[in-house]
């Protein structure tokens, strides 16, 4: 069994959303590979701008929660760097 311990205070998707609303972002790809993931995940297809998102799958099962909110998933590091490819 796993806890997850993370320390108080701004979690990524508060980074997110400051880092939209500070610099004007109108694209955003967001790639993850953990549950601590997910909250930026969410924010990113919240937000007014144009989100595609994503999830790495690595070597082991990504967790049903990533999967709920990834609109693509990918396998590994080399799989986000095709998608971004996609948009070159």
């Amino acid at each position: 069994m796993v806890v997850e311990l993370t320390p108080p205070g701004p979690t990524k998707a508060d980074a997110l959303e400051r880092l939209i609303a500070g610099e004007g972002i109108r694209r955003l790809v967001v790639a993850g590979d953990d549950v601590a993931d997910v909250g930026a995940l969410r924010r990113a297809g919240s937000c007014s701008v144009r989100t595609p998102c994503g999830s790495v799958s690595g070597r082991r099962r990504p967790r049903r929660s990533l999967e709920e909110v990834a609109d693509v998933m990918v396998p590994g590091p080399e799989g986000v760097l095709e998608l971004l490819g996609r948009f070159a």
